[in-house]
């Protein structure tokens, strides 16, 4: 049994597995009008055909989005090796002086009935010092181990070790994500 306390081992992994995310994966802020339908595209395949969840925008270009979408920081993460979009995610960043509902957040206009807490509401907090983090989508490619697809994107002579973030559906791969894009966007 290893001598390390559990904190220590947690804090190797998370360093591990950040230094294998950034050499698999390129975090990249969508600064033109393609670069922002490669997320919206992603978005419509996981959340409108995928999961079903949403209705599409444009049924016809296969894209989800919103009226949010246009007070957003929009990001791809994008598989070094491939060229592919492995996942996607917008901040929302509220302007207060435009019309609603592009004054809040879209917590606030689907969900404001949930927001029960008294100090950290959006409406007690100074306008500008918060933001949400929603639209995360994971390319369902980077959901499943790529010798269980029946989608290959490398060949099978591909080491175990460029696996790594090619996982099964789970909660870790989702919160790594999105805890690696948030700082960033910090």
């Amino acid at each position: 049994m290893s001598s390390l306390p559990l904190q220590v081992k947690n804090e190797e992994a998370s360093a591990v597995f950040i230094t294998r995310f950034i050499q698999e994966f390129k975090f990249k802020l969508c600064i033109n009008e393609h670069e922002k339908q490669l997320a919206y595209r992603l978005r419509h395949d996981v959340y409108c055909e995928e999961l079903q969840y949403e209705e599409a925008s444009d049924p016809i270009k296969k894209l989800e989005f919103d009226v949010y979408d246009q007070n957003s920081i929009h990001c791809l993460i994008e598989h070094r090796r491939t060229g592919l979009v492995a996942g996607c995610v917008r901040v929302v960043i509220p302007q207060p002086s435009s019309p609603h509902p592009l004054n809040q957040l879209p917590l606030q206009s689907y969900g404001n009935q949930s927001l029960t807490h008294a100090e950290l509401h959006p409406d007690k907090l100074a306008q500008g010092s918060y933001y949400e983090i929603s639209r995360l989508a994971v390319n369902r490619l980077f959901r499943t181990r790529l010798k269980d697809s029946s989608t290959s994107l490398e060949s099978s002579s591909t080491s175990h070790n460029n696996t790594f973030f090619l996982l099964k559906r789970s909660s870790s791969f989702h919160y790594s994500l999105q805890a690696y894009l948030s700082p960033a966007m910090l």
